[in-house]
């Protein structure tokens, strides 16, 4: 069983792959609502894109967490690679 590292590596991995989403799914709403709005969604038209804004700003959150936490990561495996003196001078 992979611990919450490993789910969340996969997870990072998944937001990459698919970060072509981000800007297609509010599009993707907006063409749902345009083709179906007025007639068979009516009155719920603004869904479509609500849910698409929405899925994109949870994509963009969990891609901008992820690419922080491996900065940190990396700054932090830097310093201890440079070693105790040599982090002091900056």
């Amino acid at each position: 069983m992979a611990g919450p590292e490993g789910v969340i590596g996969n997870a990072m991995d998944w937001v990459v792959d698919h970060s072509y989403l981000i800007p297609l799914l509010p599009l993707i709403g907006a063409v749902i609502t345009g083709f179906f709005g007025a007639r068979w969604l009516k009155e719920r038209s603004h869904w479509p894109i609500w849910l698409g804004v929405g899925a994109s700003a949870v994509l963009s959150i969990t891609l901008l967490s992820g690419m922080l936490g491996q900065w940190h990561a990396s700054q932090h495996k830097a310093a201890h690679e440079r070693g105790p003196h040599e982090a002091r001078a900056e």
